[in-house]
């Protein structure tokens, strides 16, 4: 996916799980970048864009350590506060600002913010699976198409629908 696209599904899917909390979207929408700003830029000359082209995508799209570290950022929260497991437990004391876990959870949804990345570039090719040799994953479009325009619309309207039904929380 285009990094503006990975940028709009992550950050209204962020938003609309936590019930509109700006903050943990925006780390999320930052965390998003992480794995193709590990990889480097795109080089022009042709020889080196074939070399960039078969590797793409290699161990900075692994969602593993993304994931691990993520879990560790929610568990290290949850028993910094003392506090409920609940996400709204979560989202209003983010906002007031008054604990001692608010810098995990960002962390956290930073991390999970990577992992949402690698779930989309799934969708338009193949990423390390949990055995980071092997590789999984569909090519429902091509990156830049208009079926990759269409297909984060839709997404944008689902979350948004959920975020105002109040599905999640």
């Amino acid at each position: 996916m285009q990094w503006i696209s990975h940028e709009i599904v992550t950050g209204v899917f962020v938003y609309s799980l936590t019930g509109g909390n700006g903050l943990c979207a925006t780390a999320a929408l930052a965390g998003s970048l992480v794995p193709d700003v590990i990889e480097g830029d795109v080089p022009l000359d042709p020889k080196g864009l074939l070399k960039w082209t078969r590797s793409h995508r290699p161990s900075s799209h692994w969602f593993v350590p993304y994931s691990m570290a993520a879990l560790i950022a929610f568990v290290w929260s949850f028993f910094a506060d003392h506090a409920t497991a609940t996400m709204e437990n979560t989202t209003l004391a983010l906002t007031a600002g008054r604990n001692r876990g608010t810098l995990p959870v960002i962390a956290g949804f930073f991390l999970m913010g990577a992992v949402f990345h690698i779930g989309e570039d799934s969708l338009c090719g193949t990423v390390p699976s949990l055995n980071p040799r092997k590789r999984i994953g569909v090519r429902l479009f091509y990156v830049g198409s208009v079926q990759e325009h269409f297909i984060t619309a839709a997404l944008v309207v689902a979350f948004v629908i959920v975020w105002l039904k109040g599905v999640l929380w």
